[in-house]
């Protein structure tokens, strides 16, 4: 990143972002505020129409008991005397009283109502006669939910609105419904002018599911608007991009006179100096540099690379390549770096392992370079140490590659050639360095991988051990799943097994189990996964095979067991053993890895169960 880049990034980092931030937390706090001073203003006029509320709740109690021990209404609702009943429900209805009236038979059936329908803060009573019981109820309304709304509002100089079972039945203002509240706590609605703060209250009353919703406009507060925020912010912003802008000129002539002056010194132009203005770092800073340049100006001549560098750059290189775990890539890099520390034409690795091919770098070498390099590979190999050999222009050097700890054991041989000049023993030396590393380099590569290799098989049978197999087993679950296909799976048992290990001991139990991990490897395809499941269970997974196909391969398993004889060990006489087999197949026998081999243990039993030495398919 340029100086510029990190400048501004810094000036973003601890001026605009925080900024940003102290805006977002101002207008939160002020939306806080306000709400919170919308929610106390509301909580007070929600007690004041609450008393309204229930002091006709009080009233509609006492209606409704004086209505119920009016002498006729208690035999006109045992008789369902509806003329009656409606007579008495109108002559109650009106003036200070009821807004509404209700007679009701046994069963809370209407028989007569007057008043309004929707009449709220009502209260409901049962009416008993002597030895007749329940004979019906009586249920008055004290308040109409309009003016009780209005009234409300009027009081407390808000907007209300009633509502009943989640519908509106009355408002003041136009709130609508799907957003008014309907918890005791406060929250913001959109109304026809803006945003309004609301509150819920749950009345009371017979069978009543009726809320008063009380809303009003929140106060403005400090840096509630967002334009002035930001047009604040804005005012900030560029009042700091200025000033940044001016000490980023400022800056950058300083460090542009540096940095042309540091060009000038590389290359090679000591003769002029950096301006040192004013008594500041950056003054501080351009005197250095022309100290620095003037010690470089003396000391130019006197700088040669020297061959003990070198040395050390090829140690520290030749270190590295040791600890690599990429025989071919380190090899490589060490033939390239003994090529270029030596100044040879091309150069080659060759490892006596059959299946480890010959490392080449350099430009292609012409048939007497080859041949050179041949002859000195040959004598290395043969004096167990540094060998020489030259074909017409060609010089060759070549080392032999021996393992660390046992010098006479040779791995390989390196060589370089070049045209024309035999090698220096300061090159010899070079090359035997790099030697010694590409071996230790070849003996840890080897390591790792004898290594990563014990970590997946299994020591006594060569197989692989129940941790890689269920590894393997889940991915490919996973992508017989995907792609679709058949994976059957077929798992073995040895058949009395423990009879074996307490007859023979357990060497001769070893030298079966050996025995059967190399009959599974002969039944087994280059696709298939054969493995010790654990003990003297084996397991064999079948890749693109059907039931039938499994099966067959189960069978031929067996009968190849049952048929072999296994070696004695420790004078024991040669045996023979048996085994049980289970087969189950993905899809039809279960969807996951956990699946199958469950499916493929229960065949296993079954076919243990059923009288050993047999094959058993699941399903």
């Amino acid at each position: 990143m340029s100086f510029r880049g990190r400048l501004t990034f810094f000036f973003v980092a601890i001026v605009v972002v925080p900024m940003i931030a102290v805006a977002l937390l101002v207008v939160e706090v002020s939306n806080d505020s306000r709400s919170g001073k919308a929610d106390a203003r509301l909580s007070t006029a929600l007690e004041a129409s609450r008393v309204t509320y229930d002091d006709a709740l009080a009233r509609a109690a006492k209606e409704v008991e004086r209505i119920a021990n009016l002498d006729r209404v208690g035999p006109a609702l045992q008789a369902g005397n509806e003329r009656y009943l409606s007579s008495v429900a109108e002559t109650e209805v009106g003036g200070s009283g009821p807004v509404t009236v209700g007679f009701f038979d046994a069963a809370g059936m209407q028989l007569a109502s007057a008043g309004i329908p929707s009449g709220v803060a009502s209260s409901r009573q049962t009416v008993e006669l002597p030895s007749k019981g329940e004979v019906g109820s009586i249920e008055v309304a004290m308040l109409d939910p309009k003016e009780y709304a209005a009234d409300a509002a009027d009081r407390t100089a808000t907007k209300a609105a009633v509502v009943s079972n989640g519908e509106l039945i009355t408002s003041t203002a136009d709130l609508g419904t799907d957003q008014l509240p309907s918890d005791p706590g406060g929250v913001t609605i959109q109304g026809p002018d803006g945003d309004l703060r609301a509150v819920a209250l749950k009345l009371g009353g017979a069978g009543s599911d009726t809320q008063l919703v009380l809303a009003v406009t929140p106060e403005e507060g400090f840096a509630a608007s967002q334009p002035l925020v930001i047009a604040v912010l804005a005012g900030f912003l560029a009042l700091a991009t200025l000033l940044i802008f001016v000490v980023l000129r400022s800056l950058q002539g300083q460090i542009a006179e540096m940095l042309a002056a540091a060009r000038r010194i590389g290359g090679g132009d000591f003769s002029e100096q950096v301006p040192v203005e004013g008594n500041d770092e950056m003054a501080g800073l351009a005197s250095e540099f022309n100290k620095m340049s003037d010690q470089l100006s003396e000391q130019m001549g006197l700088l040669r690379r020297q061959r003990e560098q070198l040395d050390e750059s090829v140690q520290r290189l030749g270190e590295a390549f040791a600890a690599g775990l990429d025989r071919t890539a380190l090899l490589e890099i060490v033939l390239e770096t003994a090529i270029a520390a030596c100044e040879a034409d091309s150069g080659r690795i060759e490892l006596l392992a059959e299946d480890a091919p010959a490392v080449t770098a350099g430009r292609a070498p012409e048939e007497e370079a080859t041949a050179a390099l041949d002859g000195a590979a040959h004598d290395a190999i043969d004096a167990r140490g540094l060998a020489e050999d030259t074909v017409g222009q060609q010089q060759a050097v070549a080392y032999p590659l021996v393992r660390a700890d046992d010098r006479d054991a040779v791995l390989g041989t390196m060589g370089v050639v070049r045209t024309g000049r035999p090698f220096q023993p300061a090159e010899h030396e070079v090359l035997r360095y790099l030697i010694g590393q590409a071996s230790v380099s070849i003996q840890n590569v080897g390591l790792h991988e004898r290594v990563a290799e014990q970590a997946v098989t299994d020591e006594l049978t060569g197989l692989s051990n129940n941790r890689h197999f269920r590894e393997w087993m889940e991915n490919e679950t996973a992508r017989t799943a995907r792609f679709g296909g058949e994976l059957s799976l077929v798992l073995l048992d040895i058949d009395n097994f423990k009879n074996v290990n307490d007859t023979y001991g357990h060497l001769q139990g070893d030298a079966v189990l050996e025995s059967l991990g190399r009959m599974i490897r002969l039944e087994s395809r280059g696709i298939d996964e054969p493995a010790r499941y654990g003990g003297e269970e084996f397991v064999l997974a079948l890749p693109e095979t059907p039931r039938e196909g499994a099966i067959e391969v189960a069978e031929r398993l067996r009968e190849r067991i049952e048929t072999t004889e296994v070696p004695g060990v420790e004078g024991n006489q040669a045996l023979r053993v048996t085994a049980s087999l289970g087969v189950a197949t993905m899809p039809a026998d279960g969807g996951s890895a956990r699946e199958i081999i469950a499916a493929a243990d229960e065949a296993l039993y079954r076919a243990k169960r059923s009288g050993k030495n047999r094959v058993v398919a699941a399903g």
